[in-house]
């Protein structure tokens, strides 16, 4: 009987947070992020996708003081060094180059 007591008192008190973590903060950010992407090529949303890690552990570290281990550390520097490796060869790439129209000897 306890159980159920417990099991009632959770969705009493707890029901609006679970509903506003479903609502506001998966389905509000997923449509955003949709409507987001159709303004970006694919290559760019992947990159930001690809950085979600980072900014989730900077949110935490803001709002809950959270830090990162080592491992943590060398993990985001990982990743940030792939994001801002690949913007920097995509600004240095010609655009013929990336469509297929010439080959790099012909370039050089």
């Amino acid at each position: 009987m306890q159980m159920a007591a417990e099991f009632g008192a959770f969705f009493g008190q707890e029901w609006w947070s679970l509903l506003f973590l479903g609502v506001i903060c998966t389905g509000l950010c997923n449509w955003a992020q949709t409507v987001g992407q159709r303004s970006i090529p694919a290559g760019q949303a992947a990159i930001v996708y690809a950085t979600d890690p980072l900014w989730a552990a900077f949110f935490s570290w803001l709002a809950l003081g959270e830090t990162l281990g080592p491992r943590g550390w060398a993990g985001a520097v990982l990743i940030f060094t792939a994001a801002i490796s690949t913007q920097i060869i995509a600004l240095r790439v010609p655009e013929a180059l990336v469509e297929g129209d010439t080959s790099l000897e012909e370039m050089l």
